[in-house]
């Protein structure tokens, strides 16, 4: 999600609410107290951005994803914040009731905290709402609630601000001494905090004042003071996109090398995969071969034994009984049935013995 933060930094909308994007499917799945704020940080992240790029409405509806989520959390301060920012989200759409609706919920929590400057925000706000809705009188006491607040507490970045507020009020009543007095306290406060955005804004109000007080030279000082902020604020934003822009097509470009090194990466890494699966192969094959030899030989030895045995015990038998046309004929057989199934020739038996007819009972 830090990534999406420092891409919406660079005003890398695009590239920044993908990452936002990412991050809410990461933590959608889950239903633990810290994830789900994760989800409901991402939500307005992404609300964040859409409103940046001007899509309000679907700002609005990720912003209300958000804060449903947050209600059902402890955490006070989180949704005071969020009540303060959908406030932002109304006003652009001009729902001045609804806006005023969240900023009071905002104001209840700081309160409860004791949270003085979120407090003098939440005022100024709704000083903002009643002036666009032209309620001058509540607009004041509400900026002159956030002026009180942001002068005790030394808050002179924002104290600019409630001065330069409370004199476009006093200068839309009608009441100039109090309008030029606010406008001369906010000039020092913005030139020391270097926010020409408010010297833009300020110098046009103070030019107004001059030409409605009869006094054309200041008008036309201030006038031409605004021009000179308008020029330095225009050419600093053009410096600022230039950068941005050249930033961006470094970055392209980078992107761009670190996906060629990644898929070199992964076609070496495939090339890799397909020769140590060759090699395995190979080496199966090898150890395949070497046990069929192995138990060949081993089968091969096997039966030149049995051979030998049945060799031997054959020789002994031929030696043990006399010979005889039958059992010269049953040795030749043997030995014929040796040679044919081992491949072994066996000498015929000695046959040399003389048979003699036994004597027969004489006829005498």
């Amino acid at each position: 999600m830090s990534l999406g933060v420092k891409h919406a930094q660079q005003i890398q909308y695009h590239t920044a609410i993908q990452h936002f994007y990412s991050a809410l499917e990461i933590a959608n799945p889950y239903k633990t107290p810290d994830w789900k704020k994760r989800s409901a940080q991402a939500m307005l992240n992404i609300s964040g951005v859409l409103w940046s790029s001007k899509d309000v409405a679907l700002a609005q509806k990720y912003h209300r994803a958000s804060m449903a989520i947050l209600k059902e959390l402890d955490e006070p301060i989180v949704l005071a914040d969020n009540y303060l920012g959908g406030a932002f989200f109304y006003i652009e759409l001009q729902q001045y009731d609804s806006a005023e609706l969240y900023l009071i919920q905002s104001l209840q929590i700081y309160r409860q905290k004791n949270d003085e400057k979120k407090m003098a925000t939440a005022y100024s706000k709704l000083g903002d709402v009643k002036f666009l809705e032209r309620k001058l009188d509540e607009a004041l006491k509400y900026t002159q609630l956030a002026l009180q607040i942001r002068t005790a507490i030394s808050d002179s970045i924002n104290l600019s601000w409630s001065h330069l507020q409370a004199g476009k009020l006093y200068f839309a009543k009608n009441q100039y001494p109090e309008a030029i007095f606010h406008y001369r306290q906010a000039v020092p406060l913005f030139v020391r905090s270097g926010e020409k955005e408010g010297l833009v804004e300020l110098y046009p109000q103070m030019a107004a004042y001059f030409e409605k007080t009869n006094q054309p030279d200041s008008a036309l000082f201030y006038l031409k003071a605004y021009q000179q902020y308008l020029s330095e604020i225009y050419d600093e934003a053009k410096n600022k996109q230039i950068e941005q822009l050249k930033f961006q097509y470094e970055t392209k470009e980078k992107e761009q090398e670190n996906l060629l090194l990644r898929q070199q990466n992964a076609a070496a890494r495939f090339r890799n995969l397909i020769f140590g699966i060759a090699a395995a192969s190979f080496l199966g094959v090898i150890f395949l071969l070497s046990w069929l030899f192995m138990r060949l030989r081993q089968k091969k030895e096997l039966l030149q034994a049995a051979n030998e045995n049945l060799h031997q015990l054959n020789t002994e038998k031929s030696f043990s009984l006399p010979c005889s046309p039958t059992t010269c004929a049953i040795h030749w057989r043997s030995s014929n049935s040796i040679y044919t199934n081992f491949g072994i020739k066996t000498p015929l038996p000695n046959c040399s013995a003389k048979w003699s007819m036994p004597p027969t009972a004489s006829t005498k």
